[in-house]
């Protein structure tokens, strides 16, 4: 997986639209990477996103997520370019799932391995199965095609089945959010296949069910206007890519520039102790107070205990607001964070919290955010976290 850090942000390769790792990569180079992982016996992700799969992303923290947890993510429509400028950034290549998927079956179809392909079909696509293995095996007779076609609520019986059709190569049709779900899912439980990839229609236009945009249309980034000509009920779908992306980037923009998220910052102290907890999403010894986003109709205090409660796994009985401090702290991110989350930085209420338990009562073996817990006291706090948080720590020790 493709993780974001202040380290390894780099716009030439990646980039970052709505919170979406983008890869700013080449067709060739994309080849040159999947060339490289199909010998390996590691689970590889490919998604293709486009502008509705970014907003959809951004209105859905969880989709986002499972985005993020791909490999490489596609530029898989021109609109992704402007969206990129709109945030500062130079997306350099587009390119598309027809493509793609073409170019990795010609891959395979000339190797001197026999690769065998797996086909996740929705029930009700424009292209049955039958017709797109009759398809495939036509072009490229090379390549062993299987696979199954049923709704998304029965894929459960999926698992048993690739494990024992042992596929090189998994093709998901099921269309945003559904495909990246599930390739993520299998990806999590399953050993064996090499890549996933999430095509959406990909295959109605290799089987010939549906038109692609003449080449030159294509060159000039209006294929989504051939399309709402050729299928006018996709309007509303139109106007999310090509309007709603574009105004939603904007929001995103002037966020970054001028706001700071609000946040809350969870002090628990017990006797003469401060807890602090070891962030999972950084390497090494990456010791923070427990802190979070207050979410839309809640006041501070209720986000502070909730928060507390989600990382830490406590049961929010054991917690109790002492104070809020007089000062906040504010700080602004670098450049990847803005762009991952689509604000300037934090403004921090900071709480005192008294805890009543003991560390048996804290469960957060499977948390997100929290890979341990110590105890230290006052005189450590500061030289104990993190070197970019110890302005908040300054704050803390002002009133403890």
């Amino acid at each position: 997986m493709n993780t974001f850090s202040d380290n390894n942000y780099n716009q030439t390769d990646n980039i970052l639209i709505l919170g979406v790792q983008i890869a700013n990569l080449s067709e060739e180079q994309i080849m040159r990477h999947i060339e490289k992982i199909l010998p390996n016996d590691v689970f590889n992700i490919i998604f293709t996103p486009n502008p509705e799969i970014c907003l959809k992303a951004e209105a859905d923290y969880e989709y986002k997520q499972i985005l993020n947890q791909a490999d490489l993510n596609i530029p898989d429509g021109v609109g992704l370019k402007l969206g990129a400028e709109i945030l500062g950034q130079s997306l350099m290549h587009r390119i598309t799932g027809v493509d793609l998927t073409n170019r990795i079956l010609e891959y395979c179809n000339n190797s001197n391995k026999k690769f065998k392909i797996y086909i996740l079909n929705h029930y009700n696509s424009l292209s049955s199965l039958s017709l797109i293995e009759k398809t495939l095996k036509e072009k490229y007779p090379n390549i062993l095609i299987t696979g199954t076609q049923q709704k998304f609520s029965e894929i459960e019986s999926v698992a048993n089945d690739i494990l024992n059709q042992k596929p090189d190569i998994i093709f998901s049709t099921y269309g945003a959010p559904e495909q990246e779900k599930q390739i993520v899912e299998l990806a999590n439980s399953i050993e064996g296949p090499k890549l996933g990839i999430g095509v959406g229609g990909t295959f109605d236009f290799i089987t010939g069910k549906a038109t692609r945009a003449p080449k030159w249309w294509r060159d000039l980034g209006i294929e989504w206007f051939y399309r709402l000509i050729k299928q006018p009920q996709r309007f509303s779908r139109i106007t999310d890519a090509t309007i709603k992306f574009p105004l939603t980037c904007y929001k995103w923009k002037k966020r970054i520039d001028n706001i700071y998220r609000n946040n809350v910052v969870g002090v628990i102290v017990k006797a003469d102790q401060i807890l602090l907890q070891n962030n999972r999403r950084f390497p090494g010894d990456h010791w923070q107070l427990p802190q979070g986003g207050v979410d839309d109709g809640e006041t501070p205090e209720q986000a502070v205990i909730r928060e507390i409660s989600e990382e830490l796994g406590v049961d929010p009985s054991y917690l109790l607001i002492d104070r809020k401090l007089p000062e906040t702290h504010t700080y602004t991110w670098p450049k990847w964070a803005q762009l991952q989350k689509g604000y300037k930085g934090q403004r921090q209420e900071i709480f005192i919290v008294n805890f009543s338990g003991d560390n048996s009562v804290f469960h957060f073996k499977d948390s997100e955010e929290v890979e341990d817990i110590k105890w230290v006291k006052k005189s450590d706090l500061k030289q104990t976290m993190f070197h970019k948080r110890r302005g908040l720590a300054d704050i803390v020790l002002k009133y403890l």
